[in-house]
């Protein structure tokens, strides 16, 4: 028997889907200096593309779920476009010579590890958002597709590592009987919109 901590009540029955993403592999190489302000184009062009999506998502969030889980995604939007988070992401790229992809990376995760250090499990739970955004980002950057679960078209229960915000947001609720993941907990904003549909969560 395989046991976990509940994160939203309920009992479901379904074939298993095992979400799997490809791969993500972050440029570890140093940049030219004259390949700087292209290195810093490709990342406002990612921010922006992640931005449209997700105004996209923050609108189906408010469909499923109301204002307050749409709240959520305004908060994503506003950490993307947040001035600091694009200052110490620019900077990142000038001092290290590095790609966009590595300082969006690097950056996010320094961002998430100060979260993940604090006393208060709620606050704990808000580097999964850092990481959400950041993924997006990077995959925006690198031209990998991000992951879009409104497509499932068949009764499931959903299995992956980790669900973000972003992709609970999109879960098609007629097909996703409740899901399966290997990281988060109760207070994390997946869970709670788990509780909020009454899905099945662990």
């Amino acid at each position: 028997m395989i046991s976990g901590i509940l994160a939203s009540p309920g009992i479901a029955f379904g074939k298993a889907l095992l979400l799997k993403e490809d791969e993500i592999v972050i440029n570890q190489g140093k940049i030219s200096a004259d390949q700087i302000d292209a290195e810093i184009n490709r990342f406002l062009e990612a921010r922006t593309k992640s931005a449209t999506q997700l105004e996209a998502i923050k609108e189906m969030a408010g469909r499923t779920f109301g204002e307050e889980k749409e709240a959520i995604f305004e908060g994503h939007i506003m950490l993307l476009e947040d001035e600091e988070l694009e200052g110490d992401i620019k900077s990142f790229i000038k001092e290290n010579k590095a790609s966009a992809d590595k300082a969006i990376y690097e950056v996010i995760e320094q961002y998430a590890k100060m979260m993940a250090e604090l006393d208060d499990p709620y606050l704990r739970e808000r580097a999964t958002d850092f990481r959400d955004i950041g993924t997006r980002l990077v995959k925006n950057v690198l031209g990998i597709a991000v992951v879009n679960l409104s497509t499932i078209d068949e009764e499931v229960i959903l299995v992956a590592k980790d669900l973000t915000p972003s992709e609970t947001a999109q879960i098609n609720l007629k097909y996703v009987l409740g899901f399966v993941t290997d990281i988060g907990g109760r207070t994390s904003h997946t869970s709670i919109m788990a509780r909020s549909l009454e899905l099945p969560a662990v």
